[in-house]
């Protein structure tokens, strides 16, 4: 008689994300595979699916590998990899998310996220003027809390997206009354009602003590007696359970905390989150984060974001999306302390993984493409760049909508990508595109928009066009002082970036009054002793050299390197940048001992803090270059700006406009040494840099010209009856100098 064989079959459910207004539903059409399988299976007209497992046995591990279905993502990422036991009788619940869905509940609760922040923020200024006013505060006392109070803020803005992206995929089928109360209450903004609440349900000083002699209390009945070990593991369950609503209740208070810009309260919530279970990749991942973006602890970040990828590893195995997601906010930290190279490695390795993980077009694929691409940009390898952010746009077409702030950001960074490779009219246009889309999300009253214009400003400004420049640093000011007033960082930098730009213009009186303005702003909000105060006095001196009033540049700039020593130390890379400001004072004194020996402390200063391959140090070699020039040093000048000149080649490559300075310092040594074909050689390879990236309408470009034709004319007037030179500079003539 032949014996009937029951397959071995995983049943499983996939669903929609429950929402406050609509509980999840059934999805069909899903296609689910598991991790080793060939064929995948869709779910039905109910949502439910059912997965040959052959082999299996209850109990066993599986994993899967792929859920997918056209316009849904999956709620929780970490389902692919996470490894499930087998069992014929329980079902595996999937959920699922509307990407259209997701977007729409995040831009609400951006929205309303922003629009309680500000109102919090503007509350809290109004009280620190009324404590000022009524004599309650000292001026430090105020100006501490003023600058304490606008740096929460700032980084608050920078989560929301985070904190938006957590509550736009809250599924609220699995929430009890309360539970669901306090979310509405959050993405509404009521975050004082929310506290409330939250408070009736625990004590967040106690949960971890709580949790920690809850565990202990686990261990010790797993110890005493096999006869106690069901009900160990059924305590220890409700435990976990438990442990996922303390979690849930710790990042609620977390997000109130960063809405009344409490820093404090915040880094006990979400550190004790992180504390309740180290082996959770996310917790760490946000406790790391909120590290790095609040406070600039950027060792305790790193730490927590290692613990993370080992526990991403072990738990879902080195490939998998989890993974890739640790690679991402590694490689934010980096850029957060502009360690290019390690930010490169990093968004490498993020790519390399989810090419293996994603064989179509997928937002995270999209994301990896766009942060390596800004890493090649960061370091002036931009036709890498330039192929890789156009992957991303493309791929980020098909899978977002145009509307969104992702895409915003792949267009401007397209876009400085085209301006600095020359080609300025497409630059600017996805620049613009990328700003149009930012005011459509946000309105003009929002920061990512006045952060939009301020940096489109400092583009024009570096191609020559200084009204369009004057036009978007001028709203991008207008913005900040309608968010934040006449007193805030922000406003200060609007002006300082203005003043540059006067500078630019030639317009040094106007230059200066900017200066003035950010000057008194700066010394408002953070005293006379800050870094940022020191940056106004090295460009007040600027344009008083500029001016020709040499005295007083060099005054400005000795204040600044006072500021910049007591501030961030004798060995800091600030007060490196500062005595090069200093030297260059000397050096326009005519003092030119004093401006070699302070271009050499420089030096001196960045080799030892930043290693000898970083472009500052290309920089104190160039300034080293330009004062031995002057002291008729030809052939150690010429020795300093070769060495700036290999830095910037193993940095940035042939094509940037840094490397192209350096071209132009070597000619113009050897233009004064009187070997002009030599000169002109180095003049021509500067030219043809700046040409294709900066255009011929920048000064540095039309200096580069005026420099080239001197030392064509010097050449031949030594020999006039050089034929193929004479033919060459009637050619540069007609190209180059009829603008002139």
């Amino acid at each position: 008689m032949a014996m009937t064989v029951m397959a071995q079959t995983q049943q499983g459910y996939v669903k929609t994300l429950g929402r406050p207004d609509k509980p999840g539903q059934p999805l069909s059409g899903v296609s689910v595979r598991v991790k080793g399988g060939h064929n995948a299976v869709l779910s039905g007209d109910k949502g439910t699916f059912a997965m040959p497992m052959a082999g299996m046995k209850a109990g066993d591990a599986y994993q899967l590998q792929q859920v997918q279905k056209q316009g849904f993502e999956l709620n929780d990422p970490g389902v692919l990899g996470r490894p499930y036991a087998f069992s014929d009788r329980v079902p595996l619940t999937v959920t699922m998310v509307s990407s259209q869905q997701l977007q729409a509940d995040k831009q609400r609760i951006e929205n309303k996220a922003y629009e309680v922040a500000e109102r919090n923020y503007k509350a809290q200024l109004s009280l620190l003027e009324n404590q000022q006013k009524a004599n309650a505060l000292t001026a430090d006392e105020y100006r501490q809390q003023l600058q304490q109070l606008q740096h929460k803020f700032s980084k608050y803005e920078s989560l929301i997206d985070e904190l938006a992206n957590h509550y736009a995929r809250t599924d609220y089928d699995g929430l009890s009354q309360k539970e669901r109360d306090i979310n509405l209450c959050i993405e509404r903004g009521e975050l004082e009602k929310a506290d409330s609440l939250l408070h009736t349900l625990f004590d967040p000083t106690e949960v971890l003590r709580r949790n920690q002699q809850a565990l202990a209390r686990i261990e010790a009945r797993v110890g005493e007696a096999r006869r106690l070990q069901a009900k160990a593991r059924a305590d220890m369950e409700a435990i976990l359970r438990q442990q996922q609503k303390d979690a849930e209740y710790l990042y609620q208070l977390y997000t109130i905390s960063l809405g009344r810009f409490d820093n404090d309260k915040a880094k006990f919530y979400i550190e004790t989150r992180a504390e309740l279970d180290t082996t959770n990749v996310d917790w760490q991942l946000e406790a790391g984060q909120f590290a790095g973006e609040f406070l600039a602890d950027y060792d305790h970040a790193m730490q927590l974001i290692q613990r993370a990828l080992r526990n991403a590893v072990n738990q879902y195995g080195e490939r998998s999306e989890q993974v890739a997601l640790v690679y991402d906010k590694m490689a934010h930290l980096y850029e957060d302390q502009k360690k290019y190279a390690e930010l490169q490695a990093t968004a490498q390795q993020s790519l390399d993984l989810r090419r293996q993980l994603y064989t179509g077009d997928h937002r995270q694929l999209a994301a990896s493409l766009s942060m390596l691409g800004t890493a090649y940009a960061m370091t002036g390898q931009f036709d890498k760049a330039e192929d890789l952010d156009e992957q991303s746009i493309e791929m980020r077409k098909k899978v977002l909508p145009e509307q969104s702030l992702e895409m915003a950001e792949s267009y401007f960074g397209l876009g400085y990508v085209y301006i600095c490779t020359g080609k300025l009219a497409d630059g600017l246009a996805y620049m613009q595109h990328s700003i149009d889309i930012m005011r459509t999300l946000y309105g003009d009253n929002y920061i990512h928009t006045a952060d939009g214009y301020h940096n489109m400003g400092h583009v024009y400004m570096m191609t020559g066009d200084y009204a369009n420049a004057n036009e978007y640093l001028t709203k991008g000011l207008e913005i900040r002082r309608r968010l934040f007033g006449d007193f805030h960082p922000d406003v200060a930098e609007s002006l300082n970036g203005l003043g540059t730009l006067f500078l630019n213009k030639g317009e040094y009186q106007k230059g200066l009054a900017y200066y003035q303005q950010a000057l008194q702003t700066r010394l408002t909000v953070f005293g006379e002793w800050s870094p940022l105060v020191a940056t106004v006095y090295n460009n007040m001196g600027t344009a008083h050299s500029y001016m020709g009033e040499k005295t007083q540049a060099l005054e400005l700039y000795q204040k600044s390197l006072a500021i910049q020593r007591k501030t961030s130390g004798e060995r800091h890379p600030e007060t490196a940048a500062t005595w090069l400001n200093v030297s260059l004072g000397y050096e326009e004194m005519g003092d030119y001992d004093k401006a070699l020996d302070a271009a050499q402390q420089a030096a001196e200063i960045m080799v030892s803090v930043l290693g000898p391959q970083h472009e500052n140090v290309a920089s104190c070699y160039y300034n080293l270059g330009t004062i031995s020039a002057a002291l008729k040093m030809y052939s150690q000048s010429i020795e300093f700006h070769q060495k700036a000149l290999d830095i910037r080649l193993a940095n940035f490559g042939e094509k940037h406009s840094d490397t192209a300075i350096s071209y132009h310092g070597i000619g113009y040594t050897y233009s004064l040494k009187g070997e002009h074909l030599k000169a002109i050689e180095y003049f021509q390879k500067a030219l043809g840099i700046w040409e294709k990236t900066l255009g011929l309408q920048h000064p540095n470009v039309k200096a580069g010209l005026r420099n080239l034709d001197a030392c064509y004319k010097a050449y031949i007037a030594k020999k006039p009856k050089d034929k193929k030179m004479l033919l060459e500079y009637e050619a540069f003539q007609k190209r180059y100098m009829k603008a002139e």
